[in-house]
């Protein structure tokens, strides 16, 4: 955890040179325990282009939810290119502890969002939606972006398919072991029944 830290803050000072993947790996690790203020210095010192959105991914995915809000609200007011913005929020979508604040603050800002983005917020609120496998969580994601869809006048089928993949995970949640192996003993069988002969 040391050496991680060690070596993201010397990548974030310019002082030190790792690949992608390696200063990827270490800001990870460094940004759960990241207090705000090192979350400003990282977009001071990075904020912009590839190692930009390194920083914002590494944030926006693994980040305290203080820290996350405040990286997400300095990403939707800062220069950078919006690609960064995005590159935050579709990590922040990806990680299990970021999804539900993100959610949160997204349907709270999406005004913002959408003026910086355009239609890609669609591609964030899609995953929300996908990765959503609580049945009272998918039906208010799925109303919800479902409407800003429509608003938008674009992406509706993309809400619509990630929608489909939420209700599968929904419904697999609620069964039980006993359930799945009756559901895949019935599945197969039908698929080793032959026509019956005229």
């Amino acid at each position: 955890m040391r050496d991680a830290s060690g070596r993201a803050e010397r990548w974030i000072s310019g002082a030190g040179s790792l690949t992608a993947e390696a200063a990827a790996a270490a800001l990870s690790v460094t940004a759960r325990g990241a207090s705000v203020a090192r979350a400003d210095a990282w977009l001071a010192s990075r904020g912009r282009g590839a190692e930009g959105s390194l920083a914002a991914r590494a944030l926006a995915a693994s980040a305290p939810p203080a820290v996350l809000e405040r990286v997400l609200e300095s990403l939707v007011a800062s220069p950078a290119a919006p690609r960064v913005l995005f590159d935050a929020l579709s990590s922040a979508a990806r990680s299990r502890d970021a999804r539900a604040e993100l959610d949160g603050w997204l349907r709270a800002r999406w005004a913002a969002v959408r003026d910086r983005l355009g239609v890609e917020v669609i591609a964030v609120a899609a995953e929300l939606v996908r990765r959503t496998c609580d049945e009272g969580d998918a039906k208010q994601r799925i109303a919800w972006y479902t409407t800003r869809a429509r608003e938008l006048g674009a992406g509706r089928d993309r809400i619509a398919l990630a929608a489909e993949e939420a209700t599968l995970c929904v419904d697999a949640r609620g069964r039980t072991g006993a359930d799945l192996a009756r559901a895949l003993t019935a599945a197969t069988a039908a698929k080793g029944r032959q026509p019956a002969r005229q």
